[in-house]
């Protein structure tokens, strides 16, 4: 299907002009009562995204390629089926102007071809075949080939949300071809953020249509002043790159009081983007790496084994943070906003006689939790719900 005939069809599920085929036959227009249920799925994950205290999210970085190239349609389409909510795909623009998804500056890692992705027209590109997994001059190739962000984004459609890496200053050109397929819902795109640049980032106005992320790193800046100095913006999300657990508890309260989430690497190759906390070791421990980074506030996490996360969140060990008991085996949880160390039996946060002390304010939170819907949990024992919090 061409852009412009899924465009046709796209504003046809959403209503904005009568069926050709019921016009026809019915001589008139007729009302839609109900969203088709592509515009249902995109919504219901919008929604998961933008509800700060909600469902710890799961981001397949360049796709799910275990058994796929990376960003590649089969890596999109195998974590459509594993029901990943967003897939991570990386963008350059080539020499003709298309953009393609592609990480490397140059396509000899990923394909069967080589040259610098700008210096290559698309029809050159499109020659070559993209080789298995993260590619490397010992894989095989496949029947994939690299495919434009357009087919990219068609293939998503109504399926998944896709957070764009792009890959240069190309952002006018991803947003021009979002609004021509009129899938600027679909979209979380991001760029590095500081406080030298805030400003003049947001009243650009240039991300006013789509979802827009910061990216902060760990430096001289400190979390809780990024965090004030966004505050009148108020991102759905923060994506934080920090090499030391401190960095993250300084300002994690700072970012869950005013409704943003926290999004994290655990990707291996990127042990400083995360203090340490690996897929590698993940696989391992979840509970003491991907869990612990969720009681450090992390509430969004970027992966290279979407399989395995998802397994670790839907398992016992941990249920989504939304108003609903969460239970991380074997780790402490405190109010947010709690200003002491609390010990003994105490109804108000969940602890229970005999349980470790729980973790101050500075320590962690309970998730992203907001403190009148605190919840605590000890070990094993039962959680307490918001609605018993006193």
């Amino acid at each position: 299907m061409s852009s412009a005939d899924y465009k046709e069809v796209r504003m046809i599920s959403r209503g904005k002009f009568c069926l050709a085929l019921l016009a026809f036959a019915l001589g008139g227009c007729a009302s839609l009562t109900s969203p088709p249920e592509e515009i249902q799925q995109v919504q219901i994950l919008r929604d998961k995204l933008f509800d700060p205290r909600g469902e710890v999210l799961v981001v397949a970085h360049r796709g799910c390629w275990e058994n796929a190239p990376e960003n590649s349609i089969k890596a999109l389409d195998d974590c459509i089926e594993l029901g990943v909510p967003v897939v991570e795909v990386d963008v350059r623009r080539t020499a003709d102007g298309v953009l393609v998804a592609m990480h490397d500056e140059s396509i000899d890692r990923t394909t069967t071809g080589s040259g610098r992705v700008s210096e290559l027209r698309y029809g050159e590109i499109a020659l070559f075949h993209l080789k298995e997994g993260a590619g490397g001059s010992l894989s095989t190739s496949t029947d994939q080939r690299v495919p434009k962000l357009e087919e990219i984004l068609l293939r998503a459609s109504g399926r998944v949300l896709i957070n764009i890496d792009a890959k240069a200053e190309i952002y006018d050109d991803i947003i021009r071809e979002l609004r021509s397929l009129d899938l600027l819902d679909h979209a979380i795109l991001k760029a590095e953020v500081d406080l030298s640049n805030v400003s003049s980032f947001y009243e650009s106005r240039l991300f006013d249509d789509v979802i827009f992320m910061p990216k902060f790193t760990e430096g001289d800046q400190s979390l809780s002043d990024f965090a004030l100095a966004i505050e009148r913006f108020r991102p759905v999300a923060v994506e934080l790159k920090f090499s030391s657990e401190s960095f993250i508890r300084e300002g994690a309260v700072d970012l869950a009081e005013m409704g943003t989430r926290i999004w994290v690497n655990t990707l291996s190759e990127s042990p400083e983007k995360s203090a340490g906390h690996t897929d590698a070791l993940a696989l391992r421990d979840p509970d003491g790496h991907w869990g612990h980074l969720i009681t450090l506030g992390a509430s969004i996490i970027q992966t290279d084994h979407p399989r395995v996360l998802l397994e670790f969140l839907s398992s016992n060990r941990l249920i989504s943070i939304s108003g609903r008991p969460q239970h991380l085996s074997g780790t402490q949880f405190a109010c947010a906003r709690s200003p002491r160390v609390l010990q003994g039996d105490d109804r108000r946060t969940g602890l229970r006689a005999g349980c470790p002390s729980f973790l101050a304010a500075t320590g962690s939170g309970a998730g992203v939790g907001i403190s009148e819907n605190c919840i605590g949990v000890c070990g094993s024992s039962s959680p307490i719900m918001p609605g018993d919090v006193k």
